[in-house]
């Protein structure tokens, strides 16, 4: 009968052991998916959005386009199809339609500029005319960023990204258009990576995406969104 006590014991004790264990990691585990990232509002560790961007919703309307775009059409390398079939989508977009009245449209000139550039954006950069020299630099330094962020962890990215934009926000040399520009275009990066690193889309098609943003920017948002979905899905 002691024998037996004895076992019962021992069991409830394994049992008990085993049960606190599950219960920490479970805690563990449920601690490490809610981490908040102190500059980014309430962001989980895989969630790209940085709220300290006043420009955020450009990167989401980005990402959220260019994946009902994927979803329902095959890219083409016929540049006219893809600003149609872009900006179809788009017009299914609540945020998007909601700023929809400040766009003008995207030719394709535009847009194959922006593809035939997406390795040299300095070119593109030039062409900013509504930035300063101060901004147009600080474009470059965000640009010459772009070659390491390729094979980095995401979290990574979005860390070096976040710190780059808070400069950008305390920087008081910049111009109004010059912010609007250069975190209309972080924000795009910021998605587009992550949406990019989530589905294995090529690099330079996200590259693509980052230079469209920046052309489209120089006009205004809108612009910005539509011009970098496109070149993101142009084949």
């Amino acid at each position: 009968m002691k024998k037996f006590s004895l076992a019962v014991a021992c069991f409830s004790f394994l049992l008990m052991s085993c049960s606190s264990d599950d219960n920490a990691l479970t805690a563990e585990t449920v601690n490490q998916s809610n981490f908040i990232n102190p500059n980014a509002g309430n962001r989980t560790v895989t969630d790209p959005k940085n709220l300290s961007n006043v420009y955020d919703g450009a990167g989401k309307m980005h990402a959220e386009i260019l994946d009902e775009y994927l979803d329902h059409f095959t890219p083409t390398s016929v540049l006219s199809t893809v600003i149609y079939d872009v900006e179809d989508t788009s017009d299914g977009n609540s945020s998007f339609t909601a700023i929809s009245s400040t766009y003008s449209g995207i030719t394709t000139t535009a847009l194959s500029n922006v593809i035939s550039n997406a390795t040299t954006p300095s070119t593109i950069i030039t062409a900013t005319t509504n930035t300063s020299t101060r901004g147009r630099n600080r474009l470059k330094d965000f640009t010459d960023m772009l070659p390491g962020f390729e094979t980095a962890d995401f979290d990574d990215v979005y860390d070096d990204i976040v710190d780059f934009e808070a400069s950008i926000i305390a920087d008081t040399l910049l111009t109004t258009a010059d912010k609007q520009l250069i975190l209309t275009t972080t924000s795009i990066a910021r998605y587009g990576i992550s949406y990019a690193k989530d589905r294995n889309r090529g690099w330079v098609k996200t590259q693509s995406s980052i230079v469209g943003a920046i052309s489209g920017a120089n006009t205004n948002t809108a612009t910005a969104v539509i011009t970098s979905v496109a070149a993101g899905a142009a084949d």
